[in-house]
């Protein structure tokens, strides 16, 4: 999570978090990221300080964090 400023991490996490299949390895993963406090070292990127590119790379993996998070929630309801 140290890296998650740079732009390849950024993409790997996203790839991660959309393409992983399998309900045991989709909670292991969000266990996993909730552990290394995931949403807060995000968050942390939309400081002043670092540059637009990073900010809408972050906002970007945020966004598709939510979404696939909600999907998840989504269909463990219907099981």
């Amino acid at each position: 999570m140290q890296h998650l400023g740079t732009s390849a991490i950024m993409d790997l996490t996203l790839k991660l978090i959309t393409q992983v299949e399998g309900d045991e390895m989709q909670n292991n993963l969000f266990t996993w990221l909730e552990n290394e406090a995931f949403i807060s070292n995000i968050v942390a990127l939309f400081h002043p300080k670092i540059d637009a590119d990073r900010h809408y790379n972050a906002s970007q993996l945020l966004c598709d964090t939510i979404k696939k998070s909600r999907e998840i929630i989504t269909s463990l309801k219907e099981q």
